[in-house]
């Protein structure tokens, strides 16, 4: 049957038609439409969707990429949305992606709030009262929400860093003014001694800056001379001997005890050779890696203590790490040790996945990493790295898994019937030609770059495990052709299989074309794909409303669904609008699956 649908396909595409010069999918048939990045016609995003998907999944091209783009993008959409009187709007999604953890990695959300902070308006023209009261508005709301959207020096350090370059590209200055200082003060005063005590001696210094800077500028000050936080100030801007002689008197709050505690663990261990002294030290201090002296970081006995107490995202970024020391070997050599077997047993266990919040998009990341066998820089090869590993099969198993876990699937079983659509044009690998036999690949920059066709695969498998009937999953691009997936598959071979289809143009109304042709029953269409559809005669929401027409008129429901996950972060969607039964997703974030099955069961 596809066989006569390919020929019937290619006998009307053979046929001459009345406007030779642009194809269907070139026309403009609705007042929404632009055309986008490859000459097709697409739906205009609005600048609040358009700044969720650039702040979510990064680039336009590869996800996580080029953030120099991103940012200028940011810039501009920030500015569009403040002249547009969208205040409120910028400033509520800035906190609900922080609060929700939507954002794989909060750098380009910490820009934003930064740019927030120090924007004023052009440096050249007269601005009037009410635009310059609005701006000032925008200036104090994202200070009041630096403590909730930064939640570690990292990001404070980032928001500092980027403030400054903001400032001085557009106004030839710093800009610290009142506002600025006093939310960098709130930033510290508001942590409990014990906390900020593990964060001045985890996070030192990050972008050139350290906390003794951030304190010399802002000027923070406590009331209680002899607390928890006066304590770590010193501790700051003097070192620990500034704090030595509060250690000869027993300090009756239990959070100065504790705070002094972390500081006293992180000065010993900074000063001994002894390895039996610093195991004690994370025994009995709870020390994580980071504040654990470098030269010791390559031994395996203390690596083996700092592995009993190590947090699930530090666990997943050190296997590589961890396997390359031999820790999940015993000491005879072979493969398997009680290590192995409880990294396994965290990766697998849903409550520990939740629990600490990681994206989804960090765990994919961290799984090419560790398939590669090595840290990415650059052409580095493998045999020149100064840390490379052989790939265990088991964690391999177990960090797949634990993708599948991050993403907060619905406890009821999915009823609906789908269709699962991945666009396999060449734009959806990153590059204009891609090898047949594709092999999974790290990026560069440290953080290997997931490319669109890497995360649809990996959302397919999703799908496919939580559907109580077996969704029907097509490969599309000018033509479309069923992929013959199974749930016993990793992801590498899903890859694979994605990356041996035929490649040409866009054409998303394929799927909906393919299952009016052959009249199946479909109650969600689920496309992955960037939007840049151009080929073809029929635009995909005519498609879309001619399928639902003709299940009418055989009698069974019009009530057909169709969901467009994006894959990057362009200006166009497929996605009408106006249609209620049409959802758009941007970026896939741990509640992505739930969104979407909520949809397709009336609940949204």
């Amino acid at each position: 049957m596809q066989d006569e649908y390919r020929r019937e396909k290619a006998r009307v595409k053979q046929e001459p038609r009345e406007n030779e010069g642009t194809s269907g999918q070139q026309n403009l048939i609705r007042s929404g439409q632009r055309r986008n990045e490859a000459g097709g016609a697409a739906f205009k995003a609005n600048e609040i969707d358009i700044l969720t998907r650039h702040l979510i999944i990064g680039q336009s091209r590869l996800i996580l990429e080029n953030r120099k783009e991103v940012r200028k993008n940011v810039r501009d959409l920030i500015v569009n949305l403040i002249n547009e009187g969208k205040r409120d709007d910028l400033m509520h999604k800035i906190w609900e992606l922080s609060i929700e953890g939507r954002c794989c990695h909060r750098s380009n959300l910490v820009y934003c709030l930064a740019f927030c902070a120090r924007y004023r308006g052009p440096k050249e023209g007269v601005q009037d009262v009410a635009q310059a009261q609005l701006l000032k508005k925008v200036r104090q709301d994202a200070c009041n929400m630096v403590t909730e959207v930064c939640c570690t020096p990292t990001d404070l350090f980032q928001f500092v860093a980027d403030f400054e370059t903001i400032g001085k590209d557009l106004y030839g200055c710093s800009g610290w003014g009142r506002a600025f200082k006093r939310a960098i003060r709130k930033w510290y005063l508001q942590k409990e001694g014990k906390k900020l005590a593990y964060f001045v001696t985890k996070y030192q210094r990050r972008y050139n800056w350290s906390h003794k800077d951030l304190l010399k500028l802002s000027h923070p000050k406590v009331d209680n001379k002899k607390g928890s936080h006066a304590a770590v100030f010193r501790y700051i801007t003097r070192g620990y001997k500034a704090i030595q002689e509060w250690m000869d008197w027993t300090p009756k709050e239990e959070d100065l005890c504790d705070t002094l505690g972390v500081l006293y663990a992180v000065h010993q261990a900074s000063r001994t050779d002894q390895i039996e002294t610093i195991i004690d030290l994370v025994r009995n201090h709870g020390l994580v890696h980071e504040q654990v002296p470098n030269k010791f970081l390559k031994n395996r006995q203390v690596w083996a203590e700092l592995f009993k107490s190590i947090p699930m995202m530090a666990l997943i970024r050190n296997l590589g790490n961890l396997t390359a020391m031999n820790l999940f070997v015993d000491e005879e050599g072979h493969n398997g040790s009680e290590y192995l077997d409880e990294v396994c047993d965290k990766l697998k266990n849903h409550d520990h996945i939740c629990a600490a919040r990681i994206h989804p998009i960090c765990i994919l990341l961290a799984l090419n990493v560790y398939c590669a066998g090595r840290r990415w820089k650059g052409s580095v090869s493998k045999e020149h790295s100064k840390v490379h590993w052989e790939p265990n099969e088991r964690i391999k198993e177990a960090l797949e898994n634990a993708f599948y876990l991050s993403l907060k699937f619905c406890t009821k079983p999915i009823t609906q019937r789908y269709l699962i659509a991945i666009d396999v044009s060449n734009s959806m690998f990153g590059k204009n030609e891609r090898h047949i036999d594709y092999q999974p690949r790290s990026g560069c920059r440290g953080c290997p770059a997931l490319l669109p066709a890497e995360v649809a695969a990996a959302m397919t498998m999703v799908f496919l495990n939580g559907c109580t009937k077996s969704p029907k999953i097509m490969a599309f691009s000018d033509d479309i052709a069923e992929l013959d997936i199974k749930k016993d598959m990793n992801l590498s071979d899903v890859l694979q299989l994605i990356g041996r289809c035929p490649s040409g143009r866009t054409d998303c109304a394929q799927p909906m074309i393919y299952a009016k042709e052959y009249e199946i029953d479909v109650d969600v269409f689920i496309i992955f794909t960037d939007n840049e559809t151009y080929s073809g005669d029929i635009h995909p929401c005519v498609a879309l409303n001619d399928y639902r027409a003709f299940m009418r008129t055989k009698g069974i429901s019009d009530e057909a669904k169709l969901v467009v996950c994006a894959m990057t972060a362009t200006k166009y969607t497929i996605a009408d609008h106006h249609d209620t039964g049409v959802l758009e997703i941007a970026g896939f974030d741990p509640n992505v699956a739930q969104v979407i099955s909520e949809f397709a069961a009336l609940q949204l």
